[in-house]
This record gives C-alpha cells, sequence and structure tokens, in this order.
C-alpha cells in the first residue's frame, strides 16, 4: 500500500527574527517616541492655541509626559514584557550607543569639512564639496558600525552582555543579606545625592546652554544685528551690500510692531509691511524735534553774541556747536528713514539699535562734560535738549530685523571689508561739485577718493604721503589727522551664528540632575541584584552575624574606662615633662638650655 508522505511546511524567516534587526527597530521605535512627545505634541498644542493661555506650558508638559508613558508601555509590551526575547533590551541599549558614536563622529567631520571649506584649505572650493565629503565620510563609518551590529557573533554578545543582569528586573536570592544590601543601596544613594545636590548648589548646569543640541554642519545661519560699513561701502561702482540682497531675517526686537515676534524668522515683506508705518510716525516726530532743536540753536547763537566775556562766549560756541551736531546727525537718520521710489532703504531694519546706541554714547559724553564743568552742570547745558532725543528715539521703538545669511555670504562681503587692508571714505565728509571729497580734491586721479568708497590701505597711505608733501611738519601732521578721520578703518558685519541643530536634552537645569536620580536609584538596586556582587554581599552578612557584638551597658562601662585611662596618661605625661624641664634646666645641673622668652617691644617706640 503506497503511503503519500506530507512535506512539513517551511516557514518564511521574517527580518525581525534576527535579534540585531529586531534592536534595531527598538532603537526606531524609541526615537519616534520621543519625537512624538517632545516635538509633535508641542507642536499640536502650539497650533490649536494654548500657547496663549496662562496654563499652556504646564498643559502641554503634562501632555507631553502623559504621552512618553503611554509610548513606554506600549513598547514595553511590544518586546513582550518580562519575557522579551533574550538579548533585545541589551541590543536596544547597544544600538543606542552606536547610534550616539555615529553621531558624533559625523557632526566632527562635518565640522572640520565646514571650517576647511570656510577659511581653510579648502576655502575656494565652496560648501558643496566640504559637505560632500563629510557625508561620504560620514555614511562609510555608519555603514562600517552597521556590519559590526549586524554579525551573528555580535548578537551573541548581545545575549551575554543581557545575561550580566543589567537589563533585567529579577531579583537575586530575595530575603537574604538584606541588612548590608539594604546599606549599600543607602551608600549608594547618598553618595549620588551629594554629588547632585553639589552639582545643583553650584548651578553648574546654568553655566551653559539651557538644551543639550547637537549642531548640523553647514546648515549655520548668521543673523548681522551690526552692518557695520557693508550697507554703504562702495566697491568700484557697485556697494558691497546690494539692495535686497537678504530675503530672509530674524526679529531681534519686535519694538512698537504687534506683527512681529522676538526670535521669529520671517520674509522680506512681512518686516517692510510692520516698518513702513512705524518708520513713517517715527519720521513725522523726528521733523518736530528737529524744529525745536533748531530753534534751541538760534537762541543758543544769540545768547553767545550777547555776551561779553571771551570765555562764556567760547563755552557758549561749544554748546551750540554740539548740538548742531546733533541735529545734523539726526538728519542723517531722517533721510535713511525717508522711502525712496516707494519703499524703505534696508539701513532701517537695523536703525533703532544705532538710535539707541548714539543716545547712550552721547549722554555718556554730556555727564562727563558737566561734571568737568560746574557751570555747565549748574545752568543744565543741553540737559533738556538731549533728553528731548532720548524721548524720541524710546517712544515707539521701531523693530530690529536682522540680515540672515549663511556664513560663506558674510565671509564674501567682510572679504571687502577687512580692517586689516581696507578703509572706507566716511559719508559725512564735504565733497566738491564732481562729488570728490574736498581733502582728497587737489590729489591726482587715482587719489580723489568719493563718499563710501572703499580704498586699500596702500593706496589710502600713498595718497597720505600726496597730501605731506611739500607742508611743514605741523600742517603735515594736521593733514594726517584729518585724513585717518575721514577714512576709517574698514567695519565688517558682526552677528552670532545659528545652527541648525538635534535636541537631545531639552531643559537641562531640570532634566539632567532627574536622569541622574534615577540613574543612581537603578544602579544602586541593580548592583546588590548582581549574582557574583550579591554572594559577596550575603556572605559579608552571614560573617557579621557570626560577631559576638558586645552589650550596651558593657561598651559604655568599656569607653569610660578607655577615656579616664587617656586623660590620666595626658596628665601624667604633661606633669613628667614639666617636672623633668625644671629639674634639668637648674643651675646645679643646667643639662638643658632654655631660651628667654622674647619681650615684645611697644610699636610706638620702634626704630626704623
Amino acid at each position: 500500500m503506497a503511503v503519500v508522505e506530507k512535506k512539513p511546511e517551511v516557514k518564511t524567516a521574517s527580518p525581525l527574527d534576527r535579534l540585531a534587526v529586531a534592536s534595531l527597530a527598538g532603537v526606531v521605535y524609541i526615537l519616534v517616541s520621543l519625537a512624538v512627545a517632545f516635538w509633535a505634541v508641542p507642536t499640536v498644542c502650539r497650533l490649536v492655541g494654548l500657547g496663549d493661555v496662562s496654563f499652556g506650558p504646564l498643559l502641554t508638559g503634562v501632555l507631553s509626559l502623559a504621552a512618553i508613558v503611554a509610548l513606554a508601555i506600549i513598547g514595553y509590551r511590544l518586546m513582550g514584557g518580562p519575557r522579551s526575547r533574550p538579548g533585545l533590551r541589551a541590543g536596544i541599549f547597544l544600538g543606542f550607543v552606536f547610534l550616539a558614536i555615529w553621531a558624533l563622529f559625523s557632526r566632527w567631520v562635518g565640522g572640520i569639512a565646514e571650517g576647511s571649506t570656510y577659511d581653510g584649505w579648502l576655502s575656494g572650493a565652496g560648501p558643496g564639496v566640504g559637505a560632500g565629503v563629510a557625508l561620504a565620510l560620514s555614511a562609510a563609518f555608519g555603514y562600517w558600525l552597521l556590519r559590526i551590529f549586524l554579525r551573528p557573533t555580535f548578537e551573541q554578545r548581545m545575549v551575554r552582555f543581557e545575561e550580566t543582569g543589567w537589563f533585567s528586573f529579577k531579583t537575586f536570592k530575595p530575603g537574604q543579606g538584606m541588612r548590608v544590601r539594604r546599606g549599600t543601596i543607602l551608600g549608594i544613594l547618598l553618595l549620588a545625592g551629594s554629588g547632585i545636590w553639589v552639582m545643583m548648589n553650584h548651578r553648574v548646569l546654568e553655566r551653559g546652554s539651557a538644551n543639550w543640541e547637537l549642531n548640523i554642519p553647514f546648515t549655520g545661519k548668521q543673523y548681522v544685528d551690526d552692518a557695520g560699513d557693508a550697507e554703504r561701502a562702495i566697491k568700484g561702482s557697485s556697494p558691497v551690500l546690494k539692495e535686497g540682497t537678504a530675503s530672509t531675517f530674524r526679529i531681534v526686537s519686535a519694538g512698537a510692531a504687534t506683527t512681529l515676534a522676538e526670535g521669529a524668522t520671517v520674509d522680506r515683506k512681512t518686516v517692510t509691511d510692520a516698518l513702513a508705518p512705524l518708520a513713517k510716525e517715527k519720521r513725522a516726530k523726528l521733523d518736530e524735534l528737529l524744529s525745536r532743536l533748531q530753534e534751541r540753536e538760534k537762541k543758543l547763537n544769540e545768547e553767545k553774541n550777547r555776551q561779553s566775556d571771551p570765555a562764556v562766549k567760547m563755552t557758549r560756541e561749544s554748546e551750540r556747536g554740539q548740538l548742531a551736531r546733533w541735529i545734523e546727525t539726526l538728519k542723517e537718520y531722517k533721510a535713511s528713514l525717508a522711502e525712496e521710489n516707494g519703499k524703505l532703504n534696508d539701513r532701517v531694519l537695523l536703525i533703532q539699535k544705532e538710535l539707541d546706541r548714539f543716545v547712550t554714547v552721547e549722554q555718556e559724553k554730556e555727564r562727563e562734560r558737566r561734571r568737568a564743568d560746574q557751570s555747565a552742570a549748574t545752568r543744565g547745558s543741553l540737559k533738556e535738549e538731549m533728553q528731548w532725543i532720548a524721548d524720541w528715539v524710546r517712544q515707539d521703538p521701531l523693530p530690529v530685523a536682522a540680515y540672515l545669511f549663511t556664513r560663506y555670504e558674510v565671509r564674501d562681503i567682510n572679504n571687502e571689508l577687512d580692517p586689516q587692508r581696507n578703509r572706507v571714505i566716511r559719508a559725512e565728509e564735504p565733497v566738491n561739485a564732481e562729488g570728490v571729497v574736498e581733502l582728497f580734491a587737489d590729489l591726482p586721479e587715482k587719489y580723489q577718493f568719493k563718499r563710501n568708497q572703499i580704498v586699500a590701505n596702500t593706496v589710502f597711505n600713498a595718497a597720505v604721503e600726496e597730501l605731506k608733501k611739500d607742508k611743514t611738519t605741523d600742517v603735515a601732521r594736521d593733514l594726517v589727522r584729518r585724513a585717518n578721520e575721514a577714512a576709517p578703518e574698514a567695519k565688517p558685519m558682526k552677528g552670532p551664528i545659528l545652527y541648525s541643530s538635534i535636541l537631545l536634552l531639552p531643559a537641562v537645569r531640570f532634566t539632567v540632575p532627574l536622569l541622574l536620580m534615577v540613574l543612581a536609584v537603578w544602579f544602586a538596586w541593580r548592583v546588590v541584584n548582581l549574582p557574583t556582587f550579591g554572594d559577596f554581599l550575603i556572605a559579608t552578612e552571614a560573617e557579621m552575624n557570626k560577631v559576638s557584638w558586645t552589650t550596651r551597658h558593657k561598651l559604655m562601662q568599656d569607653t569610660v574606662v578607655v577615656l579616664v585611662t587617656m586623660v590620666l596618661m595626658a596628665l601624667f605625661l604633661f606633669v613628667v615633662d614639666v617636672a623633668w624641664g625644671k629639674l634639668l634646666s637648674s643651675k646645679p645641673i643646667e643639662v638643658l638650655q632654655i631660651a628667654p622668652s622674647k619681650t615684645k617691644t611697644d610699636p610706638t617706640q620702634q626704630k626704623w
């Protein structure tokens, strides 16, 4: 009789059957969970308007904590709970270690490549070349780490690592050696708690960044809150910073603009729409201020003409000159606030910062002048006029919007504004009909500089030599001073650099102590349940139980006996020492020679 033999079904192996692949899936799940809890939940809360209410931050934190707890429970269930696959927990831990190593290596290589292309040996290649090199090295290193992680021998190491007990909740020989175990746990917690308390008491975590972040190379954006000479300097026939070059801006200060938020990144239209009405109102108030200041200048001039005392007349002229300089400076700001061809000048974006700096510097100068001149302080010289200017500057302040460039764009602009190589002719210098600065008008054509022109130091020094030619020493010295004032060193653009970053740990001031406390508790409990150390503690308690401990009454008696004996011994040695000292130093014997004590002299009678 023929029998048909049924072949066994062959089950297709799943990729997750491999321990290394399952560990990588666990790593991905944890990363997604952290992104949901610390990014997605706050984003949704902000979109629904919870950030605008008083309890919004607290509710957002509670929802994030609830999300991370829920996702942790789900992940624990997916891993199999208390009966998870051997080696899976250790594999997930080692997966995070490998991920951290790869991220740090990539950041290190990327930083070197960025520095090389920015101002190093690859500076002529551009950021794309550096980014490509960094990406290739990062990919190669990541592939090498992945191959190591996926090796069967490494999976065996995962299992052995987990068998050590660090990732298990099981207790070792419960009920044995409990007193020594509890003492060990208490000692570890006291030691860790002392370190955490010292760290918090010394405010170590408050000295650095509020969050721990990993910057991504080649994503650096420099927001320029000090344009220097970039807005007005001209190289050849074109400005260094062309109008409309920047399309993105960072709000440094919102000022009186209600549609802008400090720290926000906005486009040009958003900034100009918020600035235009405020600048127009600021300019109208400046017209009123200038009229008042000009009236006061006329009065000071009349007072000067009525004075017969030359000293007083000179003082009034000095005050009138100072007021005239303020008026000229404010007129320049007025021109910057005006619209050209229906749009604002880019200088308006940072003009509020310039105004605040101008008022601060001039107020300090005036205080110094009044401290040096008591008569000026008595009559309140120019104090009221300075207060008018300060009130105009600080009332309804304009928003400050910084240019947002890449580091490489700022580098290229600042190459033309290097103070070691170039100078910029001041815009305030008087010019002739051809637009040439009058100080340099009589020189050869190549030295006839115009306002805002960028001049190389070598060309400027040659022009100064031409100015000094055939002049007396005093005249030449004065011309050199005027030339240096007319062409100061170029001022490059300045501003902090912001990188796109990966958030590693938020609010380190609170999260680091909390994590250290959790790790300390886990370490203290886990270490006393390791088989090797647990057996040692159990044996220690067993040996301690064999010791015959004295009674409380007997301990007190023995302590009193020891203390009394020590006191009597000390008194005996003191008496013997004094007696033998007196005997051996007496005149008949004089074995010991004791120097007489020095008497203190009266400091009032001391002779020098």
